[in-house]
């Protein structure tokens, strides 16, 4: 079965003697008590938990896969336990404020963990990755009564994030998609953004990947866009 080894040698390297973290953390508000000390201790934690918990169930991951029955999902054995381990040890609030159950470390602390965690487990890493979408969209967006409504019970992992999908029948299987692209152009070019459509044929799919491009460069990025039939 194969193994997951986090890298922390090369990352105390990058974060020390390149990027000199420690300088860093010493100019944030929410970093003058974050030593060098503590880092270590966050990151032994988080490479021995995604070594020996999640990299493991990637096995059960692929055999039994989730089941969904009378309108309930079932994970694979071992999400759930993993998942309970996870909000216990504080890993969902970890660079969030501690105002609503979060830790209020530094956000590049909760990058290195989300890398480890994908790394071991990505189907795992899904769970709670789509939740700190949710917590970073409230935080930036929402006004303070729904960051109070919403921030702690996601913060503390006993909510979770979803995502909401336009191809209800395939998922991220974009395979499944009843379309093909027949004839593209760039439309809406506008601020920072711009939209790609197309004529559809229900008689043939397509896969297709679209994206966001700075002012001034969509034509440039155009270039990498490929839409081609299955």
């Amino acid at each position: 079965m194969p193994t997951y080894k986090a890298p922390l040698h090369d990352m105390h390297f990058l974060m020390n003697e390149v990027f000199d973290y420690p300088a860093h953390y010493k100019s944030l508000p929410n970093g003058q008590e974050v030593d060098p000390e503590t880092v270590t201790a966050i990151l032994e934690e988080c490479a021995r938990y995604s070594e020996e918990i999640l990299a493991p169930l990637n096995e059960s991951g692929d055999k039994e896969g989730c089941h969904f029955e009378d309108g309930k999902v079932t994970t694979p054995k071992g999400f759930k336990a993993a998942y309970d381990q996870y909000v216990e040890a504080g890993w969902q609030g970890l660079t969030h404020p501690e105002q609503y159950g979060g830790q209020g470390l530094p956000t590049s602390l909760g990058l290195i963990k989300s890398e480890m965690l994908g790394s071991a487990n990505w189907s795992f890493s899904m769970y709670p990755g789509l939740s700190l979408g949710a917590m970073n969209t409230i935080m930036q967006h929402a006004s303070e009564e729904l960051k109070n409504i919403y921030m702690p019970p996601l913060t503390e992992g006993r909510w979770g994030g979803t995502m909401c999908l336009t191809e209800p029948q395939c998922g991220t299987d974009l395979g499944q998609v009843s379309r093909t692209a027949s004839r593209w152009y760039l439309q809406n070019y506008r601020n920072q953004n711009f939209h790609l459509s197309w004529r559809a044929r229900p008689d043939r799919k397509h896969r297709a990947c679209s994206f966001g491009a700075p002012a001034g460069s969509a034509e440039r990025y155009a270039r990498y866009l490929a839409i081609y039939s299955a």
